[in-house]
């Protein structure tokens, strides 16, 4: 019997244990040959059909808003694994192979090819630019269309009839993923596939890894990074498809972010400093997430209406709001507090702070006792 290999929880370069099919060229990788594994979220695993089958669903959360916006869509997935020749993952995935190459010490006489491989289509990558933004009869227009569907998104469906009338690949992209909003059964299968034929047949899908991308009407309209090295992303961040991005999730603080983006989400590696730089880059910013912060004296910004802590407990909650004044976020109007303990006394002690004061909403998610409600009443 056949050993069954493990599948890696992350990209890996490794020898294989048995024969494969490379998901690129859709060859045989044979049993001993080096090759690519990419590590990607499934929704066909054990686990996450165990959960999507599940008698009783998974708790939908109303005071969320990415748990009731119908734009994102949250997916349930199991680690899988696909395996590429390297190749073949040098010229269609030099982001997601360069570590792991690197990290692979056996010898390979191929090395310096894939790593000149890689580099030349970095740089391609690098200065990526649209048709019809390129070329001298349409650019001006093409343009014109972006800073307009830069302020409102129902121009892009326009911007799209026109793509598709100067043949740009991205009008066709547009067309399949507005008509996805509201397909269902067979038609919503069949424009999926039509989607994926479309995003692999042109350069509209930045390759970055590890990161994921939600799209609206042939943009990306929010990325999800994880840590990073900020070399890496500077094309990714360049990319066309990303300007019109208007949410941003990301562990650690990153540079000159779109300044299209109106929601940013930031982790617990994110620095104060950084943070008060990315602010002042994000005009039109709305919302603000923010992970393991204990200290607002970077958060300035007048336009930021909603403002989302995580990860806070009493006494941190409130020395943390204590050490904001409301006239760095005079807009705000909703404040998201989510602590898992120690909820009943973080309340007490942030209802006298300056941030709370004149806020429409507080919205509080955890455990908390009817004691705990008295402060607000």
């Amino acid at each position: 019997m056949a050993r069954k290999e493990s599948k890696p929880q992350a990209h890996v370069v490794e020898r294989s244990g048995t024969s494969s099919t490379c998901a690129t060229c859709r060859m045989e990788i044979a049993a001993g040959e080096v090759r690519f594994s990419e590590a990607y979220g499934s929704s066909d695993g054990n686990w996450a059909r165990s959960v999507r089958n599940a008698r009783t669903p998974k708790r939908r959360d109303n005071e969320d808003y990415d748990d009731r916006s119908p734009s994102v869509e949250k997916v349930t997935a199991d680690v899988d694994a696909r395996h590429h020749h390297l190749v073949c993952a040098a010229r269609e995935l030099p982001f997601r192979l360069m570590s792991p190459l690197a990290a692979f010490k056996e010898p390979l006489s191929e090395r310096d090819e894939l790593n000149a491989i890689m580099t030349r289509k970095i740089e391609r990558e690098d200065n990526i630019v649209d048709p019809a933004a390129a070329a001298p009869a349409t650019r001006d227009e093409y343009a014109g269309f972006l800073a307009r569907a830069a302020e409102d998104d129902e121009v892009l469906l326009v911007f799209g009839d026109w793509l598709q009338s100067v043949g740009d690949a991205r009008g066709q992209l547009i067309a399949v993923q507005h008509a996805l909003e509201t397909a269902k059964g067979p038609k919503q299968l069949g424009l999926q596939e039509a989607e994926k034929r479309v995003l692999s047949g042109s350069l509209l899908m930045p390759d970055a890894q590890p990161a994921a991308f939600l799209w609206r009407r042939g943009f990306v309209h929010r990325v999800m990074f994880d840590a990073i090295e900020h070399d890496k992303w500077k094309p990714v961040l360049r990319h066309p498809s990303l300007q019109l991005v208007r949410e941003v999730a990301v562990s650690a603080a990153l540079p000159a972010l779109p300044a299209t983006v109106r929601v940013l989400e930031l982790g617990r590696l994110a620095r104060r400093d950084d943070v008060a730089a990315i602010l002042a880059g994000l005009p039109g910013l709305e919302r603000l997430k923010l992970h393991f912060v204990d200290d607002l004296r970077a958060v300035r910004h007048g336009k930021v209406v909603e403002l989302e802590l995580f990860d806070l407990g009493a006494p941190r909650a409130g020395m943390t709001l204590r050490t904001a004044d409301r006239d760095q976020l005079p807009s705000l109007r909703r404040l998201v507090l989510r602590i898992e303990r120690g909820l009943d006394a973080a309340v007490a002690l942030v209802c006298g702070t300056p941030l709370v004061r004149d806020l429409e909403e507080l919205v509080l998610h955890g455990p908390i006792t009817p004691a705990g409600l008295a402060p607000l009443r």
